[in-house]
């Protein structure tokens, strides 16, 4: 045991001092401590992170989307039709994955010098969250697009044998229905320049409803095998 000194001088008939310990310094201890904690922590916030989105997503049914370009590979006439006249413009995507895209993906075609025939296909993939499923999400996106053309008195319809759900408007040239799968929100908008008239908004509707269904399509067989 370590001895020690005490330079403190006695005093006749006094019981000599105890000797002081010096005082450990507790700071590399505490320090450590500390560190350990703020590990601990900042692991904690990373697997909730990683884990609770794994969670929350354990029922998307659709983890990438396909290239939007393929919307217009189908067996209806009528999109085969417009797929030798149409002429693609633009594609693209977010994350190209094997097959397609992890989150986003869309093309746009067009007929004519002045683009008077047009096609857009869009794909988007709500990814879980720590707070939600992507599938919610994708429904609140619905509700809010439906909810955005009630405020605007704007004549919708929603057919049905799209995806989970489908809202469709029409308008003087054109068509456009939303769709939802899943957690995969789907885009279709077909625009005739010129065209009008009760014939041609049933052929503008019929027409994009079959391209959003064979958008659907094609998103079951890019993810076939993959949930």
């Amino acid at each position: 045991m370590a001895s020690y000194r005490d330079d403190r001088p006695e005093i006749p008939g006094v019981p000599p001092p105890l000797p002081v310990r010096p005082r450990r310094r507790r700071w590399p201890r505490t320090a450590v401590v500390v560190g350990v904690i703020l590990v601990l922590a900042v692991a904690g916030v990373a697997a909730w992170g990683e884990l609770m989105p794994r969670w929350q997503g354990r029922d998307d049914a659709y983890g990438m989307v396909p290239a939007a370009r393929t919307a217009l590979e189908s067996d209806d006439p009528e999109i085969g039709r417009l797929s030798r006249i149409l002429a693609l413009e633009r594609e693209g995507g977010h994350v190209r994955t094997s097959g397609g895209y992890t989150s986003v993906s869309d093309a746009r075609w067009a007929a004519g010098e002045t683009g008077s025939v047009t096609v857009d296909v869009s794909y988007y993939r709500h990814k879980a969250t720590t707070g939600r499923s992507g599938t919610d999400a994708a429904r609140a996106q619905m509700d809010s697009a439906v909810a955005v053309l009630e405020d605007r008195g704007t004549d919708f319809r929603t057919p049905e044998g799209i995806g989970d759900e489908a809202v469709e408007t029409i308008s003087s040239a054109g068509a456009e229905v939303q769709a939802r799968a899943g957690n995969v929100m789907i885009t279709v908008q077909y625009y005739v320049a010129g065209a009008g008239g009760v014939k041609a908004a049933g052929q503008l509707r019929s027409v994009a409803r079959n391209m959003a269904a064979a958008a659907v399509d094609r998103l079951r067989e890019a993810n076939a095998g993959k949930e």
